[in-house]
């Protein structure tokens, strides 16, 4: 069998993401539940805006509302704390393509992107290192 090549071949789908409009409390339950790291946030037409992770969580717990009294509300919007840059490569998009976008962001996984904008996979270190070989 040969390694997988391109973007399309190593991506994971269907996308597991939030909605924008989730409260910190959701997104935290919603990693957990997943047993995910991190996940893309997205608008109501699926198209990538952030992504939010734990780091982004320890930012809420870090926040001096919280600090100071604790009363930062569970419900604080995750865009208030998610990373809202959003690296994405194409599903033709090479795997030393990935690779690049990842070393050069310091990420952990980038989207795939369709050509409207929506996400068609998402493909992880581990995607890299368990699947597509050297």
């Amino acid at each position: 069998m040969t390694a997988p090549r391109h973007a399309r071949d190593l991506m994971t789908t269907p996308v597991r993401f939030l909605a924008k409009s989730a409260s910190v409390t959701e997104a935290a339950k919603f990693l957990l539940d997943n047993r995910l790291s991190g996940a893309p946030v997205a608008d109501e037409a699926g198209r990538p805006v952030g992504v939010f992770t734990f780091r982004d969580l320890a930012k809420f717990f870090l926040d001096p509302a919280f600090l100071e009294g604790g009363s930062a509300p569970a419900t604080a919007p995750i865009t208030d704390f998610m990373t809202p840059r959003v690296h994405t490569v194409k599903p033709e998009a090479t795997v030393e393509d990935c690779r690049k976008v990842m070393r050069q962001h310091r990420l952990h996984r980038v989207l795939v992107q369709n050509a409207d904008g929506t996400m068609a996979g998402i493909v992880s270190v581990s995607d890299i290192a368990l699947r597509a070989g050297d």
